[in-house]
C-alpha cells in the first residue's frame, strides 16, 4: 500500500508518480486510485481535491513470488477434549524469524470463529484477547516481538453436538504486522513535480505485511 504526505498550500499542485519493481517487474501488477491519478497518460499524474486531509491511498500493487524465509511464522493446534469431545482447544504461537535485522511491531492476530462451534462459549485462555461477539473474531494484539522471539495465544470453546468426534473445527487466522528492516517484497517509488505546477513534497517509507494462515 502506497500513502503519500502532500504539504497543503492554497491549492493543491498535481505530481507525478512513478512505481516500479526491484525484481520481477514482469509479475507484479500496479493499481492506481483513477478517481485521484490520471492513467490516460504516459506518466501517471496525481491530483488531490484540496478538501482531503487525511492519508489517501492513491496505488496499490499485487506480486507473485517464491520465498523462502518469512519474517513472521504462524503456528495452529486444534485439539478436542472432555469424555465426548464436547471441547475444543486452539492454540496459536507466533514466531519471529531469527534471522530478522529488526523486531517486528504493530502485530494485530484475529482468528475466525467457525459456525461448527458455539461462540457464546469461548473463553480467551492465553494472551489479551477480545472476542468480538457479533463478528465471532477473536482478536489478540501486540506492540512488539522482538526478533527470534515466540509469543503463545490460545481459546476454548465447545462444539456442536452435530460435529463427528474426530472432526476438527476449523479456525481461520489472519496476522498482520509491519517492520521498518524486514520485508516480503518490495517496490520503487517515486514523486515529483509536474513542470509549471511546483509542489513540495515529502515521501515517507513504511513496510507491513499481511499473512493469512488457515488450517489444512
Amino acid at each position: 500500500m502506497l500513502r503519500f504526505t502532500h504539504r497543503m498550500q492554497k491549492k493543491n499542485p498535481p505530481f507525478i508518480l512513478q512505481c516500479s519493481n526491484n525484481e520481477n517487474s514482469e509479475e507484479t501488477k500496479f493499481r492506481y486510485n483513477e478517481k485521484l491519478v490520471d492513467v490516460g497518460g504516459e506518466k501517471k499524474v496525481v491530483q488531490i481535491p484540496k478538501v482531503t486531509l487525511a492519508r489517501t491511498q492513491v496505488a496499490s500493487y499485487q506480486s507473485t513470488f517464491n520465498k523462502m524465509f518469512m519474517p513472521i511464522l504462524v503456528q495452529t493446534k486444534v485439539v478436542r477434549s472432555g469424555q465426548k469431545s464436547e471441547r475444543c482447544m486452539v492454540a496459536i504461537q507466533l514466531r519471529s524469524n531469527m534471522n530478522n535485522k529488526g523486531n517486528l511491531k504493530d502485530i494485530v492476530l484475529a482468528m475466525s470463529v467457525p459456525p461448527t462451534v458455539i461462540g457464546n462459549t469461548l473463553k480467551v485462555i492465553r494472551g489479551d484477547g477480545q472476542y468480538d461477539t457479533l463478528r465471532r473474531v477473536v482478536k489478540w494484539t501486540l506492540q512488539e516481538l522482538p526478533k527470534g522471539e515466540s509469543l503463545m495465544v490460545g481459546a476454548h470453546v465447545k462444539v456442536l453436538s452435530t460435529l463427528y468426534s474426530d472432526e476438527l473445527p476449523n479456525f481461520p487466522v489472519i496476522l498482520r504486522c509491519t517492520s521498518a528492516e524486514d520485508i516480503i517484497s518490495s517496490v520503487k517509488v517515486d514523486a515529483t513535480s509536474v513542470r509549471g505546477s511546483p509542489a513540495t513534497l515529502a515521501l515517507k517509507k513504511m513496510y507491513s505485511c499481511r499473512l493469512l494462515h488457515r488450517l489444512p
